[in-house]
Parts: structure tokens; sequence; C-alpha cells
């Protein structure tokens, strides 16, 4: 994993050097479990870039917590890279190509839209909400369609759920759920997430 740490800190000083004419220092460089990430900070935003310590791992770049591919969703690289990714499994090279091709797209978009380096997310924040709205709308499409039911679970108390199992066969969920404990099934979801009680 040495090639994608260093080919990706590399494609990151190469492309995303212009940021210090906005008063942004070095990248600093953290790893936490199997993440590693590239931060800098100026008095207004934070630029994240991390990735897992996998080959196949895609790199995420996130301006305070916004993905920036959601600044331009019509972007045909971001739109892109996911199934390059998927395609180049076994390649390194081609993964590397395509990790700086997102990489290098990512500057440019920062380029375009510079009003981000100085604290402005608006169109970042609406278009990450629409995003997000219609990632619900189509689960909750397929749920319906599928007819899936979820389990939520506790594994510490009952106060919250902290897992759930989506299941589409009735049989097979009442399998499952016959082995919790009753204080720690917290609750069961109708396709339309309702919730239900079996008898």
């Amino acid at each position: 994993m040495a090639n994608l740490y260093n080919n990706t800190k590399a494609a990151l000083q190469k492309h995303f050097g212009f940021l210090k004419e906005s008063g942004f220092p070095d990248f600093e460089e953290e790893q936490l479990a199997y993440e590693y990430h590239f931060r800098s900070s100026n008095e207004h935003v934070c630029i994240d870039l991390y990735f897992e310590i996998i080959l196949s791992t895609p790199i995420w770049i996130a301006v305070n917590g916004y993905f920036i591919e959601h600044l331009e969703p019509e972007n045909e690289v971001f739109n892109t890279y996911p199934s390059l990714k998927s395609a180049c499994k076994e390649n390194a090279e081609r993964h590397q190509v395509a990790n700086e091709d997102f990489i290098k797209e990512a500057s440019e978009v920062i380029k375009r839209h510079p009003e981000i380096l100085e604290g402005h997310l608006e169109t970042l924040q609406t278009n990450t909400e629409i995003y997000l709205q219609k990632r619900a709308d189509n689960a909750a499409a397929e749920r319906m369609l599928k007819g899936i039911y979820t389990v939520e679970y506790s594994v510490f108390s009952n106060d919250d759920y902290h897992a759930y199992e989506e299941f589409d066969n009735l049989d097979t969920m009442r399998q499952f759920i016959a082995g919790f404990a009753p204080d720690t099934l917290y609750r069961i979801l109708d396709p339309q997430m309702n919730e239900v009680k079996l008898t």
C-alpha cells in the first residue's frame, strides 16, 4: 500500500499546490485505523482528502465534511470515477490513473468555484441535500418494490439501535430475530418504514 500512499501524496502536491495562495498550509497527515487523511485548513474551511488503505478504495475529498463531487453533480470525471475504480480492481497502474484524474478534477472544480475557499458553501450544501434526498427516495422505492423489512437491533442497550439487517423474506427475518433477547431488539420496520409488531 506504500504506492497508494506515495502516489496519492504526489498527486495532491502536484494538483493542490495552488491552495497556498489562499492561505492554506501544507497538508497534515493522519492515519485513523484503516483510513489515511491529508488535511489542510484556512480560517474558513478544511479540505480533507482520504482513502482506506486497500487498493480498490476510492479517494474521497471533502470540504468541511461535504464531498467535493456534489459541487458539480453532472461532472463526468466524478460520475465515472466509481465505475472506473471498480473496472480496474486488479490493475494498480489503472487505479492510480483513475485516482490522479479524480484528484486533478477536484482541484479544477475548486478553481472554478473559489468562493468555497472563503467559506461560501451554499451550493455545495444544497447539492448535498438534494443528493441525500434522492438517495433516500431511491432506497425507499426499492424497499417498497422488493417488500424489504428492516430489523433494527441494539448491541449495548435498548434505548437506540446500533445495527440493522434487511429482509425480503418474512420467514428468514423471523429466524433472524428468534435468537435476540427482548431488550436487544429495537424495532421492526415494514417496507414503508412504519414500525410493526410481528404476530
